[in-house]
C-alpha cells in the first residue's frame, strides 16, 4: 500500500488517522463533527 493508498487521494491514511484519534485532536471538536462524516465513504 502507498503512503495515501491504493486511491492515491489519501483515503486510507485518513481513515488510519482516524482510528488512532488524530483528527479530533488536530481539528479540534468544532471541526472534527463537521469533518467526521467525510471519513465514512472513499468516494
Amino acid at each position: 500500500m502507498s503512503l495515501l493508498g491504493d486511491d492515491g487521494r489519501g483515503y486510507e491514511l485518513a481513515r488510519k488517522l482516524e482510528t488512532a484519534g488524530t483528527w479530533r485532536t488536530w481539528l479540534g471538536d468544532s471541526n472534527y463533527t463537521n469533518f467526521a462524516p467525510f471519513l465514512s465513504s472513499p468516494s
